[in-house]
């Protein structure tokens, strides 16, 4: 099954939308546990971002497809502290690191914790785990993803 969470990429850029870090990110806590705006392509292959939280001016450069590297997703997909949805669809995000505890298929959100966690109550097991979701100083990591279901896409259109 496909997951729906999706790179930025350079030949398919959404100036204006909404941004977390991605796979590839390998710039700590520049995101600062926050949604960035993708404000503008940057050099081939690269996005130009301004993270939430920080000053207006303090714009950061990432890769979306040079060298094959993709240090940006589009908001929408993954669940964060901000677009969370009690009871919505979920499966595993572009952090995931938790081998097979989803079955390989979809949950359902549960409850949603102040310190960048959240419960997911999977289909396959009945059983509730918890995972990171961005919004936290101390992580930037996002294990979980909206199921294909566009009523929850609130960033981006699909």
């Amino acid at each position: 099954r496909e997951h729906c969470f999706q790179p930025v990429s350079q030949y398919d850029m959404r100036v204006g939308a909404q941004v977390v870090p991605g796979l590839d990110f390998d710039w700590d806590n520049q995101d600062q546990g926050h949604v960035g705006t993708l404000k503008r392509e940057g050099e081939l292959g690269m996005a130009v971002v301004h993270w939430r939280g920080r000053r207006q001016e303090e714009l950061f450069q990432y890769k979306v497809g040079k060298d094959r590297v993709y240090e940006l997703f589009y908001y929408c997909h993954v669940v964060t502290m901000h677009n969370f949805i009690k009871g919505a669809p979920v499966v595993r995000g572009p952090s995931w690191r938790w081998g097979n505890q989803d079955g390989n298929g979809e949950g359902v959100l549960d409850q949603l914790d102040a310190d960048g966690w959240c419960w997911v109550l999977w289909n396959h097991s009945r059983e509730r785990n918890r995972y990171r979701i961005g919004g936290s100083a101390s992580h930037s990591k996002y294990d979980i993803a909206y199921a294909d279901t566009p009523a929850f896409c609130t960033g981006v259109s699909q």
